[in-house]
């Protein structure tokens, strides 16, 4: 009896010890996809909207869950725009349709969401509905972004 009880401790302890590595590892490759983030905005804050683009991508590889984050989409989207990446804009595009609006967490995600769209249909030149969309985000931000928002609105290129 005192061997098998000596033995399920040993396999417990194993299977702790693995478990605990195993999660390291998650936990250790989304921090590196967020430090990847990280520098993808600093690159895009300096105008270089090339790299900031390749850092982001880089993120994305690594992490997955990545593409559920509208947010992350967003940053995707705004800077493929910038450098002109249709194949990008139409996967970001694709996504941001994906998420069903009523699941947002709350009132900045769902403005977020209309931004975006607002930012991609300005992109194909479908004024109609970058209208709607930069409108709903208007509604949305209760007062904190409308300037910004009617900028875009009227369509300038220094928003």
């Amino acid at each position: 009896m005192y061997l098998w009880n000596k033995f399920i401790i040993i396999f417990l302890f194993i299977s702790f010890f693995v478990s605990c590595q195993t999660s390291s590892k998650k936990t250790s490759e989304e921090s590196l996809s967020f430090y990847i983030i990280d520098l993808g905005d600093r690159e895009y804050k300096q105008g270089n909207f090339e790299k900031s683009q390749l850092y982001y991508l880089q993120a994305k590889k690594k992490n997955k869950d990545l593409l559920k984050n509208i947010f992350f989409i967003s940053r995707l989207m705004k800077v493929a725009i910038k450098v002109k990446n249709p194949n990008i804009v139409s996967e970001c595009y694709a996504i941001i349709k994906s998420f069903d609006i009523n699941l947002l967490r709350n009132s900045f995600s769902k403005e977020i969401y209309h931004y975006s769209l607002g930012k991609y249909y300005s992109y194909q030149n479908d004024k109609k509905n970058a209208i709607i969309n930069f409108s709903k985000a208007i509604e949305l931000s209760n007062g904190k972004r409308d300037s910004f928002y009617q900028c875009l609105i009227s369509d300038k290129n220094n928003c």
